[in-house]
Parts: structure tokens; sequence; C-alpha cells
């Protein structure tokens, strides 16, 4: 992304005043973002709140779409229990949908004994606050559950990072 430059040429630094907008206004966007039932206006929205996020970073001014026409991006939204539970990936080519994936939750009861068996005190702690139920099963799927989001942001990050740099 370009920055944006004063008369005189210089960079446009953020103040405290600046930071201080940005952050509430990004508080805003996750906000809106976490109600928006229209899938375009979340990118969009998301898309902004990447922008905002980036001028935080190199505090600076930097123009929104100067050297932008070609951006990627992801979204992982939860599955329906009765689709298999577990994560659906999308991926985005200047806004469009070009690809995705789905990651279901696989419960395997063997599997999850054994995984059970082999945690140390403090993990089934750690699992069983995570869990929706609090049993040795519901440990059990809320790791499988943690463990389908990550390959899909796996995914997502290897194909953001295949993906032409500006």
């Amino acid at each position: 992304m370009t920055q944006h430059h004063d008369d005189d040429g210089d960079s446009i630094l953020l103040t405290d005043d600046d930071r201080a907008h940005i952050e509430e206004e990004i508080a805003q966007l996750d906000s809106e973002m976490a109600q928006c039932p229209d899938n375009a206006l979340f990118r969009e929205k998301r898309h902004r709140r990447a922008h905002l996020a980036g001028e935080l970073v190199v505090g600076h001014r930097l123009d929104l779409h100067a050297g932008d026409s070609t951006w990627y991006d992801h979204a992982i939204e939860p599955r329906k229990a009765e689709l298999g539970g577990g994560w659906r990936l999308y991926l985005f080519h200047d806004g469009v949908e070009v690809g995705g994936g789905v990651f279901p939750v696989e419960l395997d009861e063997v599997a999850g004994v054994a995984w059970w068996d082999a945690l140390g005190a403090e993990d089934r702690v750690l699992w069983l606050g995570r869990a929706m139920l609090d049993t040795a099963a519901g440990a059990y799927l809320a790791y499988l559950t943690d463990q389908a989001w990550h390959d899909a942001a796996q995914e997502a990050g290897e194909w953001l990072d295949s993906r032409p740099q500006p």
C-alpha cells in the first residue's frame, strides 16, 4: 500500500489521538462484523479493519486503494453440527470467492479414549474448560474442533503465502 503524504511530501504520521480513533474504529468494526449477515459487507468491513491495523503497525497513514487493486483474503466460519461440524474455509481474490474447503470434525470413540488417557491432569483441565460438555467426550470434541480450525487456518495461510505479494 502507498502512504499518504502532506504538501511537503512527508508521510502523515499518526498522532496519539489518531491511534485512539483507529483503535475505536477497529473495535466498532469488530462489533459490526460479529453481527453482519451480508458476506460482501462483512468482507468490506474486514478489509477496512485490516487496513486500519496496518496503519497502526507502520505508524502512518496508508492509502486504502492505491497499490491495492489485487487483494487476497480468507474467512473461516463454523459449520452446523448436522453438516459434520468443524469449519468452512473461504478464499477470496478481490472480494470474489475463488476456493476454500471444508474441515469437519470426525469423532472416533476409540481415538478419543486414547487421547484422553494420554493427557496429563493439566491438559485435561484445559480441554474440559474449553468443552461445551463437561465430559471426556466433550473435551475430545473441543480438541478436534480446535484442530480442524488450525487445519483450515494453515491451508488459508499457505494459499495466501502462495499469492503474489504487492
